[in-house]
């Protein structure tokens, strides 16, 4: 019961739409449940499990499960990095404002996430999940001093949280 979508013929007609085409091979796995896959692949560096839950109660079609992300994009402070292979690749000042910004300067984080994510073209393939990658994480309440410069970022963080972290997740099994 394993087979790849698409084919090779296929894959190439995509490439004309965009640059982020997803592959999927079926696996009968009826032995496994997302959270057992979880567990196995959570020791490989950032992961993540989503349980697919609608209205509350209802669970969804699909559960998502991955590991080994493309990169991170964190920001500390005033600092955001995009790392990459588990190198710092780009780091950006933020500056807090909109407009001309000098080289390596961003109003916030998230500019450097839409900044990367811009790098990909999604293409949508009949059959397959909408979710098939992107970027997955979270925006710390630090935050808010970069949208409302006139609320004072706090003094100091004892956890060492990061402000936003967010990984670019490009590889993932999708359980139906």
């Amino acid at each position: 019961m394993e087979f790849c979508r698409p084919t090779k013929d296929e894959f190439c007609r995509l490439s004309d739409q965009g640059n982020l085409i997803p592959v999927t091979r079926r696996l009968l796995a009826d032995q496994e449940t997302p959270l057992t896959a979880y567990r196995k692949i959570r020791g490989q560096g950032e992961s993540f499990l989503f349980e697919s839950v609608e209205g509350g109660e209802h669970l969804g079609r699909y559960s998502f499960v991955g590991s080994k992300p493309r990169g991170m994009i964190r920001q500390t402070g005033n600092t955001v990095e995009w790392i990459e292979d588990g190198q710092v690749r780009e780091t950006y000042r933020v500056v807090g404002r909109a407009g001309d910004q000098a080289e390596g300067e961003v109003r916030d984080g998230l500019e450097v996430v839409e900044k990367v994510l811009s790098n990909y073209k999604p293409v949508d393939v009949d059959g397959q999940p909408r979710f098939t990658g992107g970027a997955l994480g979270f925006v710390g309440h630090e935050f808010i001093h970069d949208i409302e410069p006139v609320v004072p970022r706090p003094p100091e963080d004892e956890l060492g949280t990061p402000t936003i972290c967010f990984i670019i997740a490009d590889q993932l099994l999708v359980f139906d």
